[in-house]
């Protein structure tokens, strides 16, 4: 067939050069269109209990019945119920008046309990919970003698993350990490006391100034599926951001070429270490085994996604393989284990999800208008005060962005980036990924 002929030249008269171009021309768009994230509006997703009036009901609700009406309980077994109901109202509500202080302290000053007490075992542990999470410097005597007698890893644990961080002197911590080897020779055989002990040895906000390259993390393999990295400050007060990248590699962009980003708050009511029940996120990898909407009125009605810790879902996990995952210049960063640790110690339901949470207990803190959680990655997103109907959702953005960087399996990497006082911001998200971008 001749150049001219109408089956293999277009009518326009590129020939097979021309039409060639034209199909990479429309590849490359293809390509480009399917690594920007698609803002997605459902007026369908609705949370009645986000409503203004349901908000102040269940407020008032907490306050007289959950609160008030328990603030002078008896320490016995039989009322260790209202003991949990009322220890995590103060510590959702925020509630650090002096009676709370007072009933916490009268708590913590019961001896140790037997491990075959589980109730009362619970309501030790969210003594201690509460405690951390509300009053920073007031319950050292207890404090004290919780981590000098208690023959519980995880309640030790907590008692020390609390003195090390009540008096944060190298001195204080090196007598803290030594007390806590004599007690538990095998400290370093049990995740949250290794944890604890490597934090009072190597502080993470000493460290952070060394922090490995981050655009060797940021290009590694990860088996080649999608990955989310949630940029955090070591101060989880602060909030951070979460970007996207594709199967292929490359980062997710907008439509005016701006890196894809979304805020992201990685810290728990309680603010404990990322290895403890209700800690803040760990640090490290996490598996995205699946897109789902939670039955749990706190995160709402938006598509999570369901995180997996290491050994929570797939018990063939080793630290070997986890560490494979990382560049060789992380491998040694302790703050990437963290996750490893938590996966040992039996953290899980870690998500990245939305919230109907009622930010107002907060508003006094730097982080006013964000929600904590029980150590899940929390997206922004707003209901109409009037219908409970969603308005915006960074957790939506989040979700279809995931899909569309290649969906289930993923993985999701929390990584601190330093010590700065302030939000993460998409200015700051653009230069972290101009490196790869460029």
């Amino acid at each position: 067939m001749s150049a001219s002929d109408p089956i293999t030249s277009p009518p326009w008269g590129w020939g097979r050069t021309g039409a060639g171009l034209l199909l990479m021309a429309v590849l490359l768009f293809w390509v480009w269109q399917s690594q920007r994230p698609t803002a997605k509006s459902d007026p369908q997703v609705v949370a009645p209990w986000a409503t203004s009036s349901a908000r102040d009901a269940a407020r008032q609700d907490i306050l007289t019945q959950s609160i008030q009406a328990n603030l002078d309980l008896p320490l016995t077994a039989e009322h260790d119920g209202r003991w949990q109901q009322f220890l995590n109202a103060a510590k959702w509500q925020a509630m650090r008046t002096p009676e709370v202080l007072a009933a916490v302290k009268r708590r913590l000053t019961l001896p140790p309990l037997p491990a075959n007490a589980p109730r009362q075992v619970e309501t030790a542990r969210l003594a201690l919970e509460t405690a951390y999470a509300l009053f920073p410097t007031e319950l050292e005597p207890e404090m004290r003698r919780i981590f000098l007698t208690d023959t519980d890893p995880k309640r030790t644990a907590m008692a020390g993350a609390w003195l090390g961080r009540f008096q944060p002197g190298g001195d204080h911590r090196a007598a803290l990490a030594a007390a806590l080897i004599r007690r538990f020779p095998d400290a370093e055989a049990e995740p949250r006391l290794l944890a604890l002990l490597t934090e009072l040895r190597q502080p993470r906000r000493h460290i952070i100034g060394s922090r490995p390259p981050l655009a060797d993390l940021l290009k590694a393999p990860f088996d080649g599926r999608p990955v989310v990295f949630s940029f955090q400050r070591v101060n989880r007060s602060w909030l951070g951001r979460a970007v996207v990248r594709h199967a292929s590699g490359s980062f997710l962009v907008e439509a005016d070429g701006r890196p894809f980003s979304v805020t992201q708050f990685a810290r728990s009511a309680s603010d404990l270490p990322g290895t403890l029940t209700n800690g803040n996120t760990p640090c490290g990898l996490f598996e995205i085994v699946k897109i789902n909407q939670a039955r749990n009125r706190a995160i709402g009605p938006s598509e999570a996604l369901i995180l997996g810790l290491p050994l929570e879902y797939d018990p063939s996990w080793t630290l070997e393989r986890y560490l494979a995952l990382w560049p060789a210049s992380w491998q040694n960063w302790w703050p990437a284990r963290e996750a490893w640790w938590a996966g040992q110690a039996g953290r899980n339901e870690i998500l990245a999800h939305g919230t109907t949470i009622d930010p107002r207990p907060w508003q006094d803190t730097i982080f006013a208008g964000q929600t904590p959680s029980h150590g899940c990655l929390t997206c922004d997103e707003s209901w109409d005060p009037a219908t409970g109907h969603r308005t915006s959702s960074g957790q939506a953005k989040l979700t279809d962005a995931f899909r569309k960087a290649g969906g289930v399996p993923g993985y999701l990497v929390v990584v601190e980036v330093d010590d700065q006082s302030g939000p993460v911001t998409e200015v700051e998200v653009a230069a972290l990924l101009q490196p790869q971008q460029s």
